[in-house]
């Protein structure tokens, strides 16, 4: 089977998106798929001297050129879901046309992410810009098109298939396959104690920014330490809307200061080390497409509490789940992992289980075979 792959980020295994399209490549070809990727830089010239919304505007033309003149080569054109809003009778019939979510957009207006009022000023203008209610508008109507005029959708998450139900998008054009942590990084947390260390601390991996729950730490934070005020909140790979530590500790008083540890960049390969032998995991994120930072702790034996949103609510257990927004139920599902040595081994069984749940080979066979049902039915049609 011959596949394109289009992602708009360039293709950099230091981008979050870009490093997902990597290794579905990497696991795509160990199937014996020939696949071809595409990143937005080889289709927009001087893509680093432009800004995003010159970016989005010329990507979904030079997709469409690229798409109209090469379609020929490919059994399936598999692109974002938000980049490609042009009737599929522009295209040729043969080739199956797939849209890809990592990040449902359609999500973001129903959403409305707690935040700071007193550290506004410190959030960059592009941020603002790019997430006003007035652009998300733009973004789903873009989407929207793309994924009505797509073959198949294909999405990470059970509420992102749920979504796109509501929508309108039939059942049967719609594909529920997850990711995973690639080969080069999965052996690193195979040699971890997988037992808790001598001191409680608990981990997030992941940007630290109101998405992700940024507002949430802190009463939480405080809450626990009634009980352990031995903790350690262990903030990990935090960069993002926020890039330095004196902005991300302003979310947190005074007294709390010395029990955060903050690590702005963490290079995969540190990762493991750094999160081995901690408690338990918090990951207080209101969307996501695939967290890997849930699946990481997962990897390293860490107990997650999260909120039940898209994304985590995939790969968690009920009962490790918080309604959206709940404090009282997150730290509820974490004092039990925090109880005892004892009581925390047993729960760092449970989540080392599931993360063998998420395997790439495994999703990349299912990819194909997906793939070539949906082709059949095609030229059946």
């Amino acid at each position: 089977m011959k596949i394109l792959i289009s992602t708009p980020y360039p293709l950099n295994s230091h981008n979050g998106p870009a490093k997902v399209v990597l290794e579905l490549f990497d696991a795509l070809t160990r199937q014996g798929a020939q696949v071809t990727l595409l990143g937005g830089d080889d289709l927009v010239p001087e893509w680093e001297q432009r800004d995003s919304f010159q970016r989005r505007f010329l990507y979904h033309e030079a997709l469409k050129n690229f798409i109209k003149e090469n379609a020929h080569h490919y059994d399936v054109i598999d692109y974002d879901h938000e980049y490609l809003p042009f009737n599929r009778n522009i295209f040729p019939k043969t080739p199956l046309m797939v849209a890809r979510s990592l990040l449902l957009v359609q999500h973001l207006n129903k959403i409305n992410f707690p935040r700071s009022k007193q550290l506004r000023f410190f959030i960059d203008n592009f941020w603002c810009r790019a997430n006003t209610k007035k652009e998300i508008k733009k973004r789903i109507q873009i989407s929207n098109q793309t994924i009505l005029n797509a073959d198949l959708i294909n999405v990470a998450n059970h509420q992102d298939r749920d979504e796109l139900i509501k929508l309108g998008i039939p059942k049967n054009k719609i594909l529920v396959l997850p990711y995973a942590i690639g080969p080069s990084h999965q052996p690193l947390f195979q040699n971890l104690s997988r037992r808790p260390s001598k001191e409680r601390s608990l981990v997030f991996i992941g940007a630290f920014e109101y998405r992700k729950g940024a507002t949430h730490f802190a009463p939480i934070l405080e809450k626990i330490h009634d009980e352990h005020p031995d903790l350690t909140l262990k903030l990990i790979g935090c960069s993002g809307m926020f890039t330095k530590k004196e902005q991300i500790l302003r979310f947190f008083p005074k007294h709390l200061a010395d029990s955060v540890d903050i690590t702005l960049q963490c290079p995969p390969e540190d990762l493991p080390k750094i999160i081995d032998g901690a408690w338990a995991g918090i990951y207080p994120s209101y969307v996501e497409g695939f967290p890997f930072g849930v699946l990481e702790m997962l990897s390293a034996s860490i107990p997650v509490a999260a909120f039940n949103a898209p994304g985590a609510s995939m790969m968690l257990p009920d009962r490790w789940l918080a309604s959206p927004g709940s404090n009282k139920e997150l730290i509820n599902i974490l004092l039990p992992f925090l109880a005892s040595r004892e009581s925390n081994i047993k729960f760092r069984k449970e989540a080392i289980r599931r993360s063998h749940y998420f395997c790439w080979d495994e999703i990349a066979q299912q990819t194909l075979n997906a793939y070539e049902r949906a082709l059949g039915v095609k030229n059946v049609a």
